[in-house]
This record gives C-alpha cells, structure tokens and sequence, in this order.
C-alpha cells in the first residue's frame, strides 16, 4: 500500500499519493512500475485506494460521478469479498463549509467499515506506506516555516523507495472545485529493486518479447487490454494507417467515399451530403432513417468542423475527402445544420410486419398537408391519391381486383382524346366514336348510331 496525504491550509483541502506500484515478498517490496494513479476524481470528490492494484482497478471502474460513500463501501465489499488481500479506501471531499475523510479497510472490526474525520482549518493526515518517518519530517518542515503543502511535497522527494514514487499526482480541492496537479519525484535511491516474474514476462535479445496474463491501462486507471482473457478494449484507442478492416459488428458514425464499398452494411440513419456548402446556400440530400426515405432540399443555417465522439476537430487526410481523422491538415471537415427544411418526397412503409405496404408520397404541399400526392400499394390495389391544394378535396384513381375506381371530389372530371371508346361486355354500356354511338341498354334501353342526330 502506497502513502496517501490530505491536508486543510488556508481553506483548501489537497488529497496527495504517489504513482509507484510495488509488490512485496517476505517482507521485501519491488518496484513494479512509475504509472498507477491510486487517487481519481469523481464528480465532487476524490477516491484513493491503495493495495491489490487489480482490485483498486475493479472498484475504480465501478464507482461513478453519483455514487455515495454507502456505494463506494458497498463496490468495495463486493469486489474483496473472497479474498483476505489488504485494501483501503479513502474518500475526501468538501461539504457543509467542511473537509471530510472518510476511511474504510480491511483491518477495521466489520469489514470496510466507514470511518469519519472532519479536518480541521490547518490540518494534515497521513497514511500507507512510511507513515511515521512522513509524520516526522512534515512536523520538522513545518517547524522551519514551511506551509503544510511544501512540507508534505518534501516528504515525498525525500522518502522515495520501491513503494513510493514515480509521480505526485495531487488535488485541490476548493470548496468543492477539484483540479489535478502532477509533480514527478526524482529516485534518490540508486539501488531500487525492481520486481522481475519470468513468468508473466519474457524478453528476448533481439527485441522480441511475450508477455503472459498482462493488463494494459491507462494513467487514469482506463482499462485497455487483457491478454489472459483476449480482451482489447478499442474506445479507449485510436487507430492510425488501418487500410483493411473487417469486422461481424461495426457501428459507424461518419462514413464518406468517393468511390468505395462496404459489404452487408447496416446503420440506423444515413444522409447523402456530398459536397461542401456555404450558409445560406441550398443543398439537394437523400435522408434514409427507420423505415423511411426522404428526398430533402434544405437552406445551410450554419456550418461548424466536425468533431469526433471525443470532442476533437476532425479533418480530411488529404484534398481527396475520403478518410476523416483528428490530425490537423488543410481540409477541414465541415458539419452542418439546416433551416428552411422542405421534404419534396418520401418513401415509407405503413404498418409492420406481414401488414407492411408501401406508400410514395411527392410534393411539399401547403401548411395544411394538402397539395400533396401519395402512391399506395396495399394487398388487392393500387391507389394513386391527391388531395387539392388549400380545400384537400380527393382526386383518386384505384386500380383494384374489382375494377378501376376513379374519384373526383366537387371537381371536374375530364377525358380528352382524339379517338374515346367505353365498353362494358355484361352491363351493355358502349360509347365510341367511329363514328358516332351511344348504346345503354340492359334494358332501359338507349341506342344512337348516327350518321346525325343533333339536340340542343
């Protein structure tokens, strides 16, 4: 267990520990590595664990911005439940006009019970490995005039071994604003064991090396890669110079090419903006999403670089416009929002299922939705439908098994041609022109032929 310090000075508190992680056999402790942060930030608080550095791991990933001190103590039990291995857990925050420690381990009565301790207004704790030679050079600073702070910062350049060191990280804590500060602590000591398991890794003289039950992560405690169980972690990575990727599952957030292919694709939302715009300017864009597809032109409101789910502008690799990436070149790529949003057709299902049929709307139409067409294919026709502008009286055509039905609302109803012929086999109706005929009948009889008949 490392050495952890929190100090009240000048009505700020700070939360020390160094990086060092070490393992100890018979009483005899290795330098492992320089780069495990042992305490974290969480929303209004800071979080320092010391011991088992995979179990410090588990509960880290587990706490969160919200958690209580109840749920911190709860993940801690949960997570050393099986296991006898020394572990503590120290919780420092601001609140109520107060600095407040609390402090749960293995060695106290119930295990990981919760131990309070308000500071006082100039205050130090000290905890972990070198303890009582801390407590007496911090005492012997601040007798020379030193602040509790420099004093405690001394300590740590001074008492520097295979289980303390690497790098201070410390937090300020400002009535409940916290920032991160990092001081690296120089190894006065020339003999440092350094802990060497052949069996978790291995190197070779010409520079190969295997390594064996190795987990990678980064400084702030982010799980990247365990070998044991093949996992690798790619959120907390990037990626640069892949020129091939396959993959079962791929979730994609941008995908642009000139002239590429990406097999049995499937997203949830994709728009077909090809070219760079201007605000103000008009673009024509294909906008598919669900189970729908809309043919849009729409006014550019405003045009801001892309980022990426980090947070980072992105750029295009080259003027081809092809890959995006995070690193800076002369092609900035653009993301853009728009106004004046007109959907000039769309294509979509109505209902789900074996009850799904397909519908094509066309036109803009007016603010009441008239003026607008739509082609429908339920199971037995075809509809073709148009509601008038302004009034929204129907004008319908419907293909059917039974018959052609045509519709026009309080509205004309017009055939033009040179050559018109109507004929019903069964009913008898017959209109032509070839020249001239009128035939009705069944039996209400009207025949007119021709050559010449003339009613006015």
């Amino acid at each position: 267990m490392s050495r952890f310090n929190y100090v009240v000075e000048n009505g700020i508190g700070y939360a020390f520990s160094d990086t060092r992680a070490s393992k100890g056999m018979g009483g005899i402790y290795f330098k492992f590595y320089d780069g495990y942060e042992k305490t974290r930030k969480y929303g209004n608080k800071t979080v320092s664990i010391g011991g088992y550095t995979e179990y410090a791991d588990k509960i880290f990933s587990q706490i969160t911005d919200s958690s209580s001190i109840s749920d911190i103590q709860c993940i801690t039990r949960e997570v050393c439940k099986n296991d006898e291995t020394e572990m503590g857990v120290s919780v420092f925050l601001y609140r109520q006009g107060e600095y407040i420690m609390y402090d749960m381990t293995t060695h106290s009565q119930e295990p990981f019970e919760i131990f309070k301790t308000v500071l006082g207004k100039r205050a130090v704790l000290c905890a972990g490995a070198g303890t009582p030679e801390a407590e007496k050079l911090i005492q012997k600073f601040v007798s020379q005039g030193h602040s509790i702070f420099d004093s405690v910062v001394k300590s740590y350049m001074i008492l520097n071994d295979e289980v303390v060191g690497g790098q201070l990280i410390y937090y300020v804590n400002n009535k409940g604003t916290i920032t991160k500060h990092v001081i690296d602590i120089p190894d006065v000591k020339k003999d440092l064991r350094h802990w060497n398991d052949r069996h978790s890794l291995h190197a070779m003289m010409d520079g190969r090396a295997r390594f064996a039950d190795v987990k990678l992560t980064k400084p702030d405690g982010r799980f990247l890669a365990d070998t044991n169980n093949g996992v690798f972690d790619l959120d907390g990575w990037d990626l640069k110079g892949v020129g091939k990727l396959t993959a079962e599952m791929i979730a994609v957030n941008t995908i642009t090419a000139d002239d590429g292919y990406i097999n049995n694709l499937t997203v949830n939302h994709l728009k077909t903006i090809g070219r760079d715009v201007e605000v103000g300017q008009y673009v024509d864009y294909i906008d598919i999403k669900d189970n729908s597809i809309q043919f849009i032109t729409a006014k550019v409101g405003s045009k801001v670089q892309a980022t990426d789910s980090k947070g980072r502008p992105l750029f295009w690799t080259d003027n081809t416009k092809t890959i995006l990436s995070p690193e800076e070149t002369e092609d900035i790529a653009w993301s853009y929002s728009f106004d004046e949003v007109k959907v000039k057709s769309t294509y979509k299902f109505i209902n789900s299922g074996s009850e799904a049929y397909p519908v094509i709307d066309l036109g803009e139409g007016d603010n009441k939705g008239y003026g607008k067409a739509s082609i429908e294919k339920p199971v037995g026709s075809l509809n073709i439908v148009y509601k008038a502008s302004n009034s929204g009286m129907a004008r319908e055509v419907s293909l059917a098994d039974s018959g052609l039905f045509i519709k026009s609302e309080r509205g004309k109803f017009v055939v033009e041609s040179k050559d018109v012929t109507f004929a019903s086999e069964n009913g008898t109706i017959k209109m032509s022109n070839g020249k001239a005929s009128i035939t009705l009948n069944l039996d209400g009889s009207i025949d007119f032929d021709g050559t010449r008949y003339n009613f006015k």
